[in-house]
């Protein structure tokens, strides 16, 4: 016997998994329920799912998968949106979706913003009950407010966003061919992996010296 679930009994799963580690991150922000949703101090301060670049122990592994599942659920959560039959649950899912994007982009990691923004983009695209002339203006606005949103998030993401969201033409804060440049992803691995090398070599150099 095949066990069919509803979409609205999707939605509650993963609705509770959503809210379980929304409670990790606003407890492990001491409580701290705005500085959870609007760390306004980018990587300068601290996020629900922080932790050292370099961190290599069990916690730290347990912080990152808490924090990849965090991006993954509300992710998951935009796609429901789509999907769930009665404009309560609709509405329900695409609050949650909604109340946790202010994190990933003042978070400062871009590729964790379009992680959890791309599946609800591609979903509206094929799902959505608009004309299709009217889903490309909107995806060609949001694409548009992506490009303009990451220029900010590059230069602002290591100080944070304060100063930026207290001017009153926070253009006037970036540079004239300001560009959303950053390392490759690939290449940020192989600096890590490089680091942590160098670093056990010393450490093991030194250990030889004392024994």
């Amino acid at each position: 016997m095949i066990l069919r679930l509803t979409p609205e009994q999707i939605f509650i799963a993963a609705a509770a998994l959503w809210l379980l580690l929304f409670v990790i991150g606003i407890a492990r922000m001491g409580g701290d329920v705005m500085g959870a949703v609007f760390p306004l101090d980018g990587r300068a301060g601290p996020t629900m799912w922080g932790r050292g670049a370099t961190e290599s122990s069990a916690s730290g592994f347990l912080i990152s998968f808490a924090g990849y599942l965090f991006n993954a659920v509300t992710a998951f959560l935009g796609v429901l949106v789509f999907f769930q039959r009665s404009i309560a649950w609709r509405l329900l899912a695409g609050a949650m979706f909604a109340i946790t994007l202010p994190y990933f982009f003042f978070a400062g990691a871009r590729s964790h913003f379009l992680a959890a923004v791309m599946p609800f983009i591609l979903t509206y695209l094929f799902y959505g009950r608009h004309l299709l002339i009217l889903k490309l203006a909107i995806l060609a606005i949001a694409f548009f407010c992506l490009k303009e949103g990451f220029k900010f998030v590059t230069v602002f993401r290591l100080h944070g966003f304060r100063e930026v969201l207290a001017s009153e033409n926070p253009y006037e804060l970036l540079g004239e061919d300001e560009r959303t440049t950053g390392l490759n992803m690939i290449q940020e691995l192989c600096f890590v992996n490089t680091y942590l090398e160098i670093r056990r070599y010393v450490s093991g150099v030194w250990r030889k010296i004392f024994e």
